[in-house]
């Protein structure tokens, strides 16, 4: 719901111009100042970018006035320290064993509030896994797997498992199968090639029914990612995981995986073993330009 004071109203209707939804119009009387329009094809998703950008202070969004927003930031870190803090992030497979305080933890969570939602859903999810659980969730994932291979290793079982889940994903567990078959290996011999004895493992999940729940969560994950690197912490996106999360009823239990819910992304997270001293090449982005001059 969005309120403006008329009395504090300046008529410069930049909220006009940050508002793509057709919520804030210009008023039907002609005075030349915006009004709140509730009619067809207004549709309001509380992105409070109105509220944001009214430096008069006219406009309350959702019950929160101005003063309930914070100031933004009067500088934002240079293209070059950007581009270095973004290339130094390493995917971490070293942790030390040491705890990670769970204030630490929970300012890395917070990092998932800033990123991007579509409509501004803002329906991420983070389940935190840590101690003892991180182990006893990778045992689930290895005996996931373990049974899966079990699967495609018998001809009638295979043929079964292809009419249910396709054949390109049959061929996928083939291709993944030598990899995996060292990491259970290792596994039984002690081993963690999965989580890699990582002291924290972040889940990020949504409510399957939103727009872009996958993307939302996406984001959200890898702003997480870097905020761990501020703190003093590293991380390892999980793809594993993330496939026997989609599949396993005894993982999806095990983390309390709400109902209608999936699960979109895992990273491994803790301090970081090993300390790097380069950063690598990597390749130019294959980019196409579309009518520019660029």
């Amino acid at each position: 719901m969005i309120t403006i004071d008329y009395a504090k109203c300046v008529k410069c209707m930049k909220c006009l111009m940050v508002c793509k939804r057709g919520v804030l119009r210009p008023a039907s009387d002609g005075s030349g100042r915006p009004e709140v329009y509730s009619g067809e094809g207004a549709e309001c998703f509380s992105c409070g970018h109105c509220v944001c950008v009214c430096s008069a202070g006219a406009i309350t969004a959702a019950g929160a006035d101005s003063t309930g927003f914070a100031a933004a930031p009067s500088s934002v870190p240079a293209y070059e320290e950007y581009i270095g803090f973004i290339r130094s992030r390493r995917s971490a497979r070293n942790y030390k064993k040491d705890h990670v305080p769970g204030e630490l933890v929970a300012r890395v969570v917070d990092a998932a509030r800033y990123s991007p939602t579509a409509k501004n859903a803002q329906g991420v999810c983070v389940t935190v896994v840590s101690g003892g659980a991180v182990k006893k969730l990778a045992g689930l994932t290895f005996d996931f797997y373990k049974n899966l291979m079990d699967t495609v290793a018998s001809p009638l079982k295979k043929y079964a498992f292809m009419l249910l889940a396709g054949l390109s994903t049959v061929r996928t567990i083939e291709r993944n199968a030598p990899a995996f078959e060292y990491g259970y290996k290792m596994w039984l011999e002690g081993a963690d090639l999965l989580f890699y004895d990582a002291p924290v493992l972040v889940i990020v999940h949504a409510d399957k029914t939103l727009v872009m729940p996958k993307d939302d969560c996406g984001y959200a994950l890898y702003a997480m990612a870097l905020a761990a690197e501020t703190l003093g912490l590293a991380t390892c996106i999980n793809g594993f995981f993330l496939r026997a999360a989609e599949r396993s009823s005894g993982i999806r239990k095990f983390i309390k995986l709400p109902s209608g819910h999936e699960v979109y992304g895992a990273m491994t997270m803790g301090y970081p073993a090993l300390k790097f001293s380069k950063v690598p090449a990597r390749r130019p982005v294959n980019v196409t330009y579309i009518n520019s001059e660029l």
